[in-house]
């Protein structure tokens, strides 16, 4: 009779830890599952806010080459009227 009481008693618990396994397991899944959306979320925001930088590191770029070619042409035309100014009359 005892040994029946004990046996029955581990199978219990046996079928105790089974199901509490189970059910960790399907709310450890649902909670990764909602940390997986979470992190993909936050990648495409990521991945918008590197595309808005670098449209904007490309324009930064086009406006420095931009005065920078403006410089020069500045620079030519001082140079030339230099050499008007300077120029000696013949």
């Amino acid at each position: 009779m005892i040994f029946s009481v004990v046996v029955y008693s581990l199978v219990f618990l046996l079928l105790f830890c089974i199901i509490k396994v189970i059910l960790d397991t399907k709310r450890l899944n649902n909670k990764e599952k909602n940390n997986c959306l979470n992190l993909q979320k936050a990648l495409q925001i990521s991945n918008r806010e590197s595309e808005i930088i670098n449209n904007k590191i490309l324009l930064v770029e086009g406006l420095y080459k931009m005065l920078f070619n403006r410089v020069f042409k500045i620079t030519r035309e001082i140079v030339l009227l230099q050499k008007l100014i300077f120029e000696k009359p013949n």
